[in-house]
């Protein structure tokens, strides 16, 4: 209780009234279009194909869990993400001529993609 009081600024809310909180403050952010595009512009490969691969597989993207530095498939080693799906935890691996789904609990290739070297 201490540590909630310690926020000044935090402002409780009642449930019934949370969601329209929300949209309020989401309309009150300057050109969200623009943010966005920049945001993208800095995103790395992996995510942005991670994003393609799940399309192409029929999944629907949900949200980043992590960074795979040195994530492995089949003795090869690249560049991954790792994120939810409506269909569980998944990754995308890069490596130089492609990118990879890989279902996280089956370790099976949902799909793949050939990128630019």
């Amino acid at each position: 209780a201490a540590w909630l009081r310690s926020l000044p600024t935090l402002m409780p809310v009642p449930e019934d009234q949370f969601q329209a909180e929300i949209q309020r403050r989401a309309a009150a952010v300057p050109d969200p279009e623009h943010r966005q595009a920049e945001l993208e512009k800095s995103e790395l490969a992996e995510m942005r194909l991670s994003r393609e691969l799940c399309k192409q597989a029929g999944l629907e993207f949900q949200g980043f869990t992590g960074l795979l530095p040195n994530a492995q498939h089949n003795g090869r080693v690249g560049l991954g993400v790792s994120f939810m799906t409506d269909a569980g935890p998944h990754q995308c691996i890069g490596f130089d001529d492609r990118a990879i789904l890989v279902n996280s609990e089956t370790e099976e290739v949902v799909c793949e993609i050939e990128t630019e070297e």
